[in-house]
């Protein structure tokens, strides 16, 4: 008989100390803990500034969270993933699992692990790899009493992953995350922390999922990335929460000189999520792209607030987020294209783009820009539109049925996108979700 799990039972200062003493956690990181709950209490609930009075977070109710839930046992949780989750035999180099509060499942290729590549729970990395862990979590880049869920998430943080590539290490093979919440009273809050070194290369993807629960389930994440000198990353996240879910998520990176990112969002699940993406291009020549991908049916909520901030001369930023929505879902993008002065000679671009298929689906697209130097090249737009009723007709014409027709176009409008996702497996579940979710119904699970 297996013993009973252990969990916490509320959102507590009382809590914050118990999972640190769970983990048996250091000093410096109990600290940052306790910081980060003071400033949580401190911290208003979001309402009516300007970058949330398009999201309606009032019905929002965090009294019945369990903050950390300890696993059954990592056989028996790897075991409850959906196949299409789990791990694929020769497509990865390596593959972490997490079930609600805790990792269940680690690996990574001996030949990695010999050039000193470092792929595990952040939990273990705290205790294995303490220096390197203390001098990036949460320390320059995201910043636990900034903003209200992050204080909340730096507060009860727990698994989540970290990623170490050498200097001049170039991992060939993607390595993959999963995140499964079984449980609705569970909170999820996982931290991503990458750190690359000078010319390190690597793909990472990560999947956050859930069953459909009839109610519940919350989840606060943050992803930190430092790329240094001249390091390559392509990074692929896709949420797929419940549809009951609230999701509240940041993402920032930060690159050093000719550093360069390439990063797909993909927002298919929840009740209501809210997704803060942003890069800094701190040094001189760094690049980045950033493309979103969303998918919203019956009353979702997907917003996405995206930032791209030049600090240093030379440098390019590309942004591009699709999105299709059906039925009453609402998409919200609000993306800010930030040039300082500092900031000359470089290239920024910002474009939305939004496919409604009827109903009372909405779109709101509020790009901007902030430019304080005067030799720069920026543009930003979006736009808006129905599936073009001649395109369907020539499809039909060809003996397509109009739901297949339909799923054509979609699939069409989005293809520039799912082409930038590494794994075949990973491409066809997204391919699917397009067309159960927004052609045939249900809930593109």
């Amino acid at each position: 008989m297996q013993p009973a799990s252990r969990k916490l039972e509320s959102l507590s200062r009382e809590a914050v100390e118990e999972l640190s003493w769970l983990k048996n956690e250091p000093d410096w990181l109990r600290e940052r803990r306790l910081r980060a709950w003071t400033a949580w209490e401190r911290l208003p609930m979001p309402s009516k500034e300007e970058e949330w009075r398009r999201t309606d977070i009032s019905a929002l109710d965090l009294s019945g969270i369990v903050p950390f839930a300890e696993g059954s046992g990592p056989a028996s949780d790897l075991n409850r993933l959906p196949a299409e989750l789990r791990a694929e035999p020769g497509a990865e180099a390596g593959f972490l699992v997490q079930v609600d509060s805790e990792s269940v499942y680690e690996t990574l290729v001996p030949e990695l692990e010999k050039q000193g590549v470092i792929f595990c729970s952040l939990d273990r990395a705290v205790r294995d790899y303490p220096d390197l862990v203390r001098d990036y979590l949460l320390t320059r880049n995201i910043l636990p009493d900034e903003r209200k869920f992050i204080a909340l998430h730096s507060a009860f943080w727990s698994g989540g992953s970290f990623l170490f590539v050498p200097d001049g290490v170039a991992v060939e093979i993607p390595l993959r995350s999963v995140y499964w919440l079984s449980r609705p009273e569970v909170g999820a809050f996982p931290h991503t922390l990458v750190v690359l070194g000078r010319g390190a290369q690597v793909t990472y993807l990560e999947e956050f999922a859930s069953p459909g629960f009839e109610a519940g389930g919350f989840s606060a994440s943050a992803h930190e990335f430092f790329l240094q000198e001249g390091a390559q990353l392509r990074y692929v996240t896709i949420q797929n929460w419940g549809p009951t879910v609230w999701h509240f998520g940041t993402e920032r990176m930060r690159l050093d000189r000719d550093a360069r990112v390439n990063s797909l969002v993909i927002g298919v699940g929840s009740r209501l999520a809210r997704s803060e993406v942003e890069c800094y291009l701190e040094g001189v020549g760094a690049e980045s792209e950033m493309l979103g991908l969303y998918l919203g049916a019956d009353r979702q909520h997907l917003a996405f607030h995206t930032l791209q901030r030049h600090l240093a001369r030379h440098t390019v930023s590309d942004l591009l987020y699709k999105g299709a929505l059906r039925d009453r879902a609402h998409a919200l993008y609000m993306g800010l294209i930030q040039v300082l002065r500092s900031a000359q000679q470089s290239d920024a671009y910002q474009a939305n783009r939004n496919l409604i298929l009827g109903g009372r689906a909405r779109a709101d697209s509020i790009p901007m820009l902030e430019i304080e130097a005067n030799d720069v090249r920026c543009t930003h737009g979006s736009t808006t539109g129905k599936v073009d009723e001649d395109q369907l007709f020539y499809l039909m014409s060809r003996g397509l049925s109009r739901a297949e027709a339909t799923a054509m176009i979609i699939e069409g409008f989005f293809e520039p996108l799912l082409a930038r996702i590494p794994l075949e497996q990973v491409r066809t579940r997204i391919t699917r979700f397009i067309r159960e979710k927004l052609v045939y119904g249900g809930e593109g699970r």
